[in-house]
């Protein structure tokens, strides 16, 4: 079966990480997405000026980068330098086009370039554009940009994350640019259905501090309710114990453990092969437990400390205790459940030669997603410029002249 939004265009204006994380989410379900990059190739999602891998060498470096294969895989890409009237005109002619615009700038951008919404959904009736600010565009912050560890604090989320005797730390990974990403991409199938049904479009806005104090939403209410202000716990729970990540037996290798009702405290009892510190009645019930969780983290410390975070998670999950290894990247590549729900599928392109892509978290049963590696830098002028927009070769050349657009990456000179 075709995937749900193949027949969709979506012209991709985004940089960095979140908006490329909602592109790539509707480039898996289908839509041709189209990814305008700077004809430097500058700050373009994914970042194709990080480095490469250990060892390998290409003509084309920018085209090995694996952040950008990451969150640009399967879509098409132009290269515009969009201070060039005649590239902007290339650009209105592809939103014509299109059933979507996202842009992920500062609030400024866009209506500097005279791309508002009413100008581009004038000339694209229909047109569902997304506008992702760090911000929002309104109110005393709306002019400053931000990336994700700025808006893990300024969204409350950092001051939750880290150790009660610790300062704020900014989550795992980019949490607030995957967040946004999915919200963004979740709002314009939204949109898409509403225009199904009413004929029109919509400009969405979804600001990257609002998207992510969503995630904090509890905490909140407490805050306005009770006059409460939560402090981070660490890995610990607020009615469950034992509730953490332990120690093992090689160098920074951790395993979680969790025991949410009497039941399963006597199944991890078992498991630890019924100790005699375990049958301290002080733990009988989840209060005593709660309340002497320090000393229950440092009994099952000396007991995880002489195992392997599998070995450990394995024998609790068969006992019925809820437990997981924590895993590196490492692991997680080479992790045999991963493997055999083919997590991972192998991608080729003319510069990297196979390599592996991680596919969305979710599975279709009637149209499961198919991988493609990320474009080449520039790799679809000529569908668009030729086939899309009906240029010729005459057109194209004057183009590249006076630098509207490139087929590599060049270096503009500062004005």
């Amino acid at each position: 079966m075709p995937l749900p939004l193949e027949g969709v265009r979506v012209v991709d204006l985004t940089i960095v990480v979140a908006g490329p994380t909602a592109t790539s989410a509707l480039a898996d379900l289908g839509a041709e997405v189209i990814k305008i990059e700077h004809v430097n190739a500058r700050t373009t999602g994914g970042a194709r000026s990080l480095p490469l891998p250990p060892g390998v060498e290409a003509d084309r470096p920018y085209n090995r980068a694996p952040g950008f294969h990451e969150l640009n895989r399967g879509k098409k890409a132009i290269a515009l330098n969009l201070n060039r009237p005649e590239a902007q005109q290339a650009f209105l002619g592809l939103v014509r086009t299109s059933d979507v615009v996202i842009e992920n700038f500062s609030p400024r951008v866009m209506p500097n370039f005279g791309f508002t919404y009413e100008a581009l959904s004038a000339i694209a009736p229909g047109l569902i554009m997304v506008s992702m600010p760090a911000l929002g565009s309104t109110g005393p912050y709306a002019t400053r940009t931000g990336f994700g560890p700025g808006i893990d604090a300024m969204s409350g989320l950092a001051h939750l994350t880290g150790f009660p005797d610790g300062p704020p730390v900014k989550p795992g990974n980019i949490l607030c640019d995957f967040n946004a990403g999915m919200l963004a991409a979740y709002a314009v199938m939204t949109a898409l259905y509403a225009r199904s049904q009413t004929g029109e479009g919509q400009h969405i806005e979804l600001a990257m501090r609002e998207g992510e104090t969503l995630l904090i939403g509890e905490y909140l209410v407490d805050a306005t309710m009770n006059g409460r202000s939560p402090m981070r716990d660490g890995n610990r729970h607020p009615s469950m114990a034992p509730h953490n990540v332990y120690p093992c037996r090689e160098e920074d290798t951790w395993v979680t453990i969790a025991v949410g009702s009497d039941e399963e405290w006597a199944r991890l009892q078992a498991a630890m092969d019924d100790p005699a510190w375990a049958r301290d009645t002080r733990y009988d019930g989840a209060l005593g437990r709660w309340q002497h969780q320090e000393e229950l983290d440092r009994h099952i410390a000396q007991w995880t400390r002489t195992q392997t975070p599998y070995a450990v998670m394995e024998r609790l999950q068969a006992a019925g205790v809820t437990s997981g290894a924590v895993l590196n990247a490492r692991d997680i590549a080479q992790d045999p459940h991963y493997t055999a729900r083919g997590f991972q599928q192998v991608v080729s392109s003319p510069e990297t030669g196979p390599f592996k892509l991680v596919r969305p978290g979710y599975v279709l049963s009637k149209s499961p997603a198919v991988l493609h590696a990320g474009p080449g830098f520039a790799e679809h002028n000529d569908y668009v410029f030729r086939g899309l927009l009906g240029m010729s070769d005459d057109e194209v050349a004057q183009m590249e002249k006076v630098k509207a657009t490139s087929r590599r990456p060049i270096q503009l000179e500062r004005v």
